[in-house]
């Protein structure tokens, strides 16, 4: 088995973040300026379910996936 085959590969996912009932917009803050969080799941995943493990597990937050949007 090669090195690389042993690495699975990442897909990275920018996430908004949206609580409902304020409708504010979640983001990280890098010092000087604001961006989406980041999320990396498993390439082969099923991009729902790893996506709500994923923000579950970094931010305590319950998250329904309404939307995957092609990035620029």
């Amino acid at each position: 088995m090669q090195t690389q085959d042993a690495i699975p590969v990442q897909i990275e996912y920018r996430v908004v973040l949206a609580l409902p009932k304020t409708q504010e917009v979640l983001a990280r803050s890098d010092g000087s300026a604001y961006c989406l969080p980041r999320v990396h799941i498993p390439q082969w995943a099923r991009p729902a379910a790893e996506l709500q493990q994923a923000i579950k597990a970094a931010w305590n937050l319950f998250a329904i996936i309404l939307e995957f949007l092609p990035s620029p």
